[in-house]
């Protein structure tokens, strides 16, 4: 056993030099049934960036090739407003709304399933774009993105709206009011216990207590639990999905 990792040394051995040192240690995920499961973030101007980027840890079974679904969502379906990532009938995508129509970044992938999966939606200069595990997969143009105030931001659920919920985990998820880099969100990868900070403003990781979810970010855009179950994980199995 190395001190300080939790691992055997034939296993510690064959990790690549880069991974952190805190890397066997146990961290936090919220399990969301596909029933009726959801976090629910009140609406703050924060929330509502005019360029954003939306990160969301997430483990995919394989279940929800048949379903539709949205893993972190500030929308507003019925005027086509806000922002959201989705899973939808094997396509793991970004969408954003103008008040009229919705610009999707999107992909199908069949594959990454049973799996943790790293998203990345960014919306920034007339453009939406997808990123999986740190790789960029798809872009497509979008104009300005448009809110509607009032609207909380939801994950796992369908804002406004009770009709689809999310089946899988969700490890961590942040935003920011900018575009992160290429750059960027790779070190968000091998840092993951300390991210980019700079434009942060939601920052929902570790801190699952009782029935709420602590923003780590400077905003307190603390979320509300409904149901969705804390479970404990080894970082090592997150890291070794998506790197």
């Amino acid at each position: 056993m190395v001190l300080g990792t939790g691992l055997p040394k034939r296993i510690y051995k064959r990790l690549p030099r880069r991974l952190p040192r805190s890397l066997g240690f146990k961290i936090y995920a919220l399990f969301f049934d596909g029933v009726d499961d959801y976090v629910e973030v009140p609406d703050d101007p924060s929330l509502r960036p005019s360029e954003v980027t939306v990160e969301a840890l997430y483990y995919r079974p394989a279940d929800v090739l048949d379903r539709e679904q949205l893993i972190v969502a500030n929308r507003d379906l019925d005027n086509r407003r806000g922002y959201n990532l989705f899973d939808s009938y094997g396509y793991l995508g970004f969408q954003t709304g103008d008040g009229s129509s919705w610009y999707n970044a999107y992909v199908e992938n069949t594959e990454l399933v049973d799996t943790w999966v790293l998203l990345h939606g960014i919306h920034t200069a007339g453009k939406n774009i997808l990123y999986i595990n740190g790789e960029k997969v798809a872009e497509a143009d979008a104009p300005p993105v448009v809110y509607t105030e009032g609207i909380p931001l939801m994950i796992g659920r369908e804002p406004v709206y009770m009709a689809r919920f999310l089946l899988g985990q969700i490890a961590l998820v942040r935003i920011y009011n900018r575009p992160l880099s290429q750059a960027e969100i790779r070190r968000n990868i091998i840092e993951y216990h300390n991210p980019v900070r700079d434009g942060l403003v939601l920052f929902l990781y570790d801190r699952i207590v009782g029935d709420t979810w602590y923003d780590e970010s400077p905003y307190a855009n603390n979320g509300t639990i409904y149901g969705a179950v804390r479970k404990e994980l080894a970082m090592w199995e997150l890291r070794a999905s998506i790197l």
